[in-house]
Parts: structure tokens; sequence; C-alpha cells
């Protein structure tokens, strides 16, 4: 079978909560004075995750990854338990479809490695990756599934599969189709009330205002000043890492591409602007935080609610191998 190619689902700053994927952060991390940050491991470690049955994910790093250390990460899932979520919802979708005589296997979950798995919340901050890549994100290889028969969509994903309203009655092999297929009731049995909850929107727009926000702050203007600098002893002109990677929007990355994505990391290097950024970003979200905190404390209790239900629906099974 051919192998595709597609990117690396590479997290941007303001699509750095939605994705669902962040470790938790400590309160308390932030900045002194003077713009430093105190970067804080991540709760969930590598053993944890091996602990709890699912294959460990990197180890984080607060310099290529700094959203998850970012106080709003609080209010997102973990790498380790939205794999887990993952793998629960593998082992329910596979005991539906056989109920309907359809052997399912899950296609796999991808982990990337630390230089993949770059959120890019403030850019590009991996030199070995940029030599290669530039801005572009890494390409991950991935096989196709095989096409899937009518019925068994009908029975993978429900009515929409062929065409029919949501909710409409149907029956595969003389077995009713789950509202939403075999997905919905995976969905169902690791959420219960699937409708969304108001603090996911409010955990993202926190995140998106507060990344704005923060290019404006003084101690953020001047270290772009200082990283402008630098980049000019390199042979290049750019306001800000942004305005450096908004100039590169071809299919695959140039020579000049990598040239100016390698100073570009090296000049963060040099003048600390991803710890300075950072600093500025999680105070302005400790602040966007307080007034919410009910609603985002319905979130934690969601996540929660999924891992127990995950963790009891995972126990001594595995899902079917991809």
């Amino acid at each position: 079978m051919t192998m595709w190619k597609k990117r690396a689902a590479v997290r941007a700053g303001l699509g750095a909560v939605a994705v669902g994927v962040l470790l938790a952060a400590a309160e308390g991390c932030g900045g002194s004075g003077h713009g430093a940050a105190t970067l804080v491991r991540p709760t969930e470690s590598a053993a944890a995750a091996t602990r709890s049955g699912i294959a460990p994910v990197p180890s984080a790093n607060p310099t290529t990854q700094p959203s998850l250390f970012l106080p709003i990460a609080k209010y997102s899932l973990s790498p380790a338990d939205a794999l887990l979520l993952d793998r629960a919802k593998d082992v329910v979708v596979g005991d539906c479809m056989a109920r309907f005589g359809f052997s399912w296997a899950s296609a796999g979950h991808v982990t990337l490695t630390p230089g993949e798995n770059q959120d890019r919340r403030y850019g590009v901050t991996a030199a070995a990756d940029v030599a290669v890549n530039g801005y572009h994100p890494p390409v991950i290889p991935s096989t196709p599934r095989p096409k899937k028969s009518p019925d068994e969509r009908l029975a993978l994903i429900g009515p929409e599969a062929i065409g029919k309203p949501a909710g409409s009655t149907l029956a595969v092999k003389g077995h009713k189709v789950p509202l939403g297929g075999c997905q919905g009731e995976a969905r169902r049995a690791l959420s219960g009330d699937v409708t969304a909850l108001p603090g996911s929107a409010v955990a993202s727009g926190i995140s998106g205002e507060s990344y704005e926000r923060s290019k404006r702050d003084p101690a953020v203007r001047r270290v772009f000043a200082a990283w402008s600098r630098c980049m000019k002893t390199k042979g290049f002109s750019y306001p800000d890492p942004i305005g450096a990677a908004a100039g590169f929007t071809g299919a695959t990355a140039s020579s000049r591409e990598k040239k100016v994505a390698v100073a570009d990391v090296a000049c963060k290097e040099q003048t600390n602007l991803v710890t300075v950024w950072f600093a500025a970003d999680a105070r302005l979200q400790r602040t966007l935080i307080a007034p919410q905190a009910a609603v985002l404390a319905a979130v934690l209790t969601r996540h929660q609610q999924e891992i127990a239900r995950a963790r009891a629906i995972t126990k001594g099974r595995r899902p079917p191998a991809p």
C-alpha cells in the first residue's frame, strides 16, 4: 500500500488550547520583575503514563512546548490523558462494530518526537528541525485505511454516512445503529452528556486573548527589538519572529527559509525571547482566568470524569491493533 505523507499537527499560538492535549501547569509559574519565567515541569510523566497502561509520551520541554506550561493548560488534557481517551474510544468502537459483524481496528495514534511536537506558540524553537524543515512543520508518514463498505460506514458514523438525517432509525444486519453510530456510542461512553461546555470556549478565548495582548507587552516589545538586532547581524531584517515566519508560504522549505529559521532560533536563544514572552503571556492568563474560575472548574470536572471512565473501559483491555 502506498505510503502517504501528511504534515504533523503543529499547535499554533491561537489554537494551543483548542487541540485539547496540553499538560497541566502549576498556578504559580510565571515571571520575575525582569520578565524571566520559572518554568515548572508537567505533572504527568512518561513513567506515570506507562503505569496507566498506555504508551509514554515524550517529555515536555518548556522551550519547544511552552504552551504546555501556561496557566490555561491546566484546563486541557495532558498528552497522556488524551492518548488514554483515544485508546478507550477505540475499545468502545471496536466492541460496537463487532455487534454488527465487522472487524474494526484503530488507525493507530502517532506519538510525535519532541522535535515534531512543537506547539510553536512563540514560533520555531528547535534548531535541528528548522535546519531541515524551515518554518514548515515536519512530515509524518501515515498509512491510509481500507475503504469501508456502506454498511460499515453506517454502523461507524450513523445515518449521516449514507445521507440520512441525524437521528434516523436504521439497522445493519438486524441490529439498530446507535445515535451517531459506534463513534457516537464511544463519545457518550466517555463523556456522558456530549454537549459542549461553555468553559471550553472560555479557555480557548483566554489562550487567544493572552497571546494577542502579550505581543504588545513592553517587555515583549523590547525582546522583539533585541531579536531583530540579532537577526541583522546574521544578514536578515525582520521586526519580530512573527514577520519572519510569515514571509515563507511555499509548499516546501527553500534554502533561504531554512537559513532564516536557523537564525531565528539562534536569536531567540541569545535574547531569551521565549522565556520573556512566556512570562508576559502567563501573567496575562492568570489575570484573565481569575474571573472565570467557576466556569473553568466545570471543565476540570468533565476531564476528571472522562479520564475515570476511560480507565475503567481500558482496564485489562487493549484496543484492536491497526
